[in-house]
């Protein structure tokens, strides 16, 4: 998302001075995409499976008061919808807002792709100033859809000069204020 609103902002003359993306990047997306050609029902039940991962990451991680209740919300909900009950309206509402906003991000790139095969790429020049990427050590470079990739995420394809630093922790765990991400932040954006 954070790149989608930066080149958007670099089409209307705007300059980006800082892209910061943390623990992941347009190439997770571009390489699902790849491997993935039409998004259909089987890949909807992946992706309420990752959705559980995801919430189990965030419930777990510290990053929320109360996460835990999060976690038991979700698992009654994909436990009562495997049996077919009526579940929670949030948490209906929620993962399916979750799995539209994956398939989005999955149709989006499979266009991207077939434009650069019809030998109509996108040539735009990379949307800021400055790039950095945070990466978690146990976070989405875990993932099958980063496999292949390398430790930025490939950022460094397109932004030869990014930075890079690893935190430990999962996914959400870097968010966790104790996980030393704030102090990161503040010496990224005092320079």
């Amino acid at each position: 998302m954070a790149f989608v609103i930066a080149r958007m902002l670099q089409q209307t003359g705007e300059t980006v001075e800082l892209l910061l993306l943390i623990d992941g990047s347009p190439a997770v997306f571009r390489h699902l995409a790849k491997n993935i050609r039409t998004v259909n029902i089987q890949e909807k039940a992946r992706l309420s499976s990752h959705l559980m991962t995801t919430i189990r990451d965030l419930s777990t991680s510290g990053s929320l008061d109360n996460g835990e209740e999060l976690g038991t919300m979700f698992e009654s909900h994909f436990g009562r919808v495997s049996e077919a009950t009526p579940t929670s309206k949030f948490v209906s509402q929620f993962a399916r807002a979750y799995i539209a906003h994956v398939r989005m991000g999955i149709r989006a790139t499979i266009e991207a792709l077939q434009r650069e095969e019809a030998g109509k790429p996108d040539n735009a020049a990379w949307p800021a100033t400055r790039t950095v990427v945070i990466r978690a050590n146990k976070g989405i470079c875990d993932e099958p859809v980063s496999e292949g990739l390398s430790r930025a995420f490939d950022v460094d394809l397109y932004a030869p000069d990014v930075e890079l630093y690893e935190r430990e922790g999962t996914h959400f765990g870097i968010l966790n204020p104790q996980s030393g991400l704030p102090q990161l932040l503040d010496g990224i954006l005092s320079c």
